[in-house]
C-alpha cells in the first residue's frame, strides 16, 4: 500500500511542490527500508 501511494500519488505532485518531493523520497526510504531488512515470512506490509 505504501507503495502505490507513493508512486501514483506523492511522487508525480513532488515534480511541482517540494514538501511532497521530501514525503515520496522519504516513503521510497521506508520501502526500501522494509525490502531489505524483512524477514522473508512470506506476509508482504506492502501489499
Amino acid at each position: 500500500m505504501v507503495h502505490w501511494i507513493t508512486a501514483v500519488l506523492l511522487a508525480p505532485l513532488g515534480a511541482f511542490s517540494v514538501p511532497f518531493a521530501i514525503a515520496a523520497w522519504l516513503c521510497y526510504c521506508l520501502i526500501l527500508y522494509m525490502i531489505i531488512f524483512s524477514k522473508g515470512t512470506g506476509k508482504t506490509p506492502l501489499a
